[in-house]
């Protein structure tokens, strides 16, 4: 009789654990699942939104402030945020960025996701201009000159300098963790099409 008791008992209890394990794993999210990265978030959604490589956005953002959007402040040029979307007397690419994207310019100047989809946008309408089209936008060796143009060159050796910095970083890859989250580049080789730039 006790053994018989026993056996219930261990059947109660391996039927209660094994509820304990499904309901356990319906409501909790499973063991890989990766933590929330609100900056790499941003740069993936602006990269499709706006049909920009993504690791080339990347590579341009950390050329410009390191991703350090420094709280909204701006930079002695008068850039803002992560993409250093500037608004000084000769330079209006934060204004552009607020047309192009319909947020706010103070938004665009404090908040990091908004500031990244503004630069995507700005990055994008220099492509535009150049005239690639939906295939040559897939392949980042052809925005180089649309990169050039983002840094708002004095001259065009500067403009190339520029250029060259950020496709050196997709070369190298970017590894940094900042103030929103970890944002990784893998290095790759990539043969620029300087156009105009290359002489």
């Amino acid at each position: 009789m006790v053994s018989v008791q026993v056996r219930r008992s261990r059947r109660v209890a391996v039927t209660s654990a094994g509820l304990l394990v499904a309901v356990l794993s319906v409501f909790s999210p499973p063991a890989s699942a990766a933590p929330a990265d609100p900056m790499a978030d941003a740069f993936a959604g602006s990269a499709a939104t706006y049909e920009v490589p993504r690791d080339l956005l990347v590579a341009l953002a950390y050329s410009e402030t390191h991703l350090d959007g420094h709280g909204g402040a701006p930079s002695a040029s008068g850039g803002y945020g992560v993409m250093h979307l500037v608004s000084n007397p000769t330079t209006h690419t934060l204004e552009q960025a607020a047309k192009l994207t319909s947020e706010p310019v103070e938004t665009l100047k404090t908040d990091d996701a908004a500031n990244i989809a503004g630069g995507a946008a700005v990055l994008r309408a220099h492509a535009d201009a150049l005239g690639l089209d939906a295939t040559a936008r897939k392949d980042p060796a052809n925005w180089y000159t649309a990169v050039a143009r983002y840094g708002n060159a004095s001259s065009p050796e500067v403009a190339r300098l520029y250029a060259d910095t950020v496709y050196d970083l997709l070369a190298n890859g970017v590894n940094t963790a900042a103030p929103s989250g970890t944002v990784t580049v893998r290095p790759q080789a990539v043969q620029p099409d300087r156009g105009d730039y290359a002489q």
